[in-house]
């Protein structure tokens, strides 16, 4: 049985425990389109900024790639 993941600001720990999870994977796409540019992220209260920049983080180093297998952005490939 999954469980909710109150609390968890962590990635890995949020797809390696089995948490539920809504899959904002696409998002890296997003923020790599705007690379060049400053990223200001003004999302409300409680509504995962800090777990989609450590998301983010284990993308880019291609340490945590089979983290994202399941995901979004790993059916796409890391291009």
């Amino acid at each position: 049985m999954k469980m909710l993941p109150i609390g968890i600001d962590n990635f890995e720990k949020m797809v390696t425990r089995d948490h539920y999870f809504v899959d904002k994977s696409t998002l890296i796409k997003d923020v790599r389109i705007l690379s060049d540019e400053i990223n200001f992220i003004t999302w409300p209260r409680r509504f995962g900024k800090t777990l989609n920049i450590d998301m983010i983080k284990k993308f880019y180093p291609l340490d945590g790639k089979d983290l994202f297998d399941g995901l979004k952005i790993g059916k796409r490939g890391k291009t």
